[in-house]
């Protein structure tokens, strides 16, 4: 796969919207659009290493929970450059994993998705640290 896979648009998510009479939150989700969709193998590695992004379960999203709109502006060359590294790791991964047998890769395509899996249930307590 040639295509670089780029942040090319934002988005304000629900949660951004005041809830109550207290107004507007001060912390917020912020979606992140993508130039395209991303393999399993690149999602796997862009949540378990790029900080501050989560998966959205929709391969064209990411989001930065618990943020705001200012600080997500600050670091969109950082978040850049984390899906860049991520896409490279992923694609080496990937490599590796097509060079498998039929049995073997269907047994690391398994494995891939309870990583997938993990790191979903595990966004929470990403989202809590940032």
């Amino acid at each position: 796969m040639t295509d670089e896979l780029k942040i090319v648009s934002a988005t304000l998510t629900p949660d951004a919207l005041a809830t109550s009479d207290l107004g507007l939150p001060a912390k917020y989700s912020v979606a992140l659009g993508l130039s395209r969709r991303m393999t399993m193998y690149e999602e796997n590695e862009i949540v378990g290493s790029v900080d501050r992004v989560a998966s959205t379960g929709d391969p064209r999203w990411l989001v930065c929970p618990e943020t705001t709109a200012d600080y997500v502006r600050e670091i969109l060359p950082e978040l850049q450059q984390g899906l860049d590294a991520a896409v490279l790791r992923a694609r080496a991964i990937q490599q590796a994993a097509e060079s498998l047998d039929a049995s073997a890769r269907d047994e690391h395509k398994r494995r891939m998705g309870v990583i997938t899996e993990i790191n979903k249930s595990l966004a929470p307590l990403r989202e809590a640290r940032n």
